[in-house]
């Protein structure tokens, strides 16, 4: 067996993502009590999910 490096997730991708469900969710939770429209909860989390995978990642310090 060859010894395969595993290449885990990036920990500023992950909080990313994260992020982008906990906005969405936030977001998707607001819309719904206001307007009394429930599936506004399932469409905020998939954006969010979608703005945090898509979003570029910051730069890193070349230092």
């Amino acid at each position: 067996m060859t010894n395969k490096k595993i290449n885990l997730p990036d920990a500023a991708r992950v909080k990313q993502l994260v992020l982008g469900l906990v906005m969405g969710l936030i977001v998707g939770a607001v819309l719904g009590a206001l307007t009394g429209f429930w599936l506004w909860l399932a469409a905020g989390v998939t954006f969010g999910f979608a703005v945090g995978a898509l979003t570029k990642l910051p730069e890193r310090d070349a230092r």
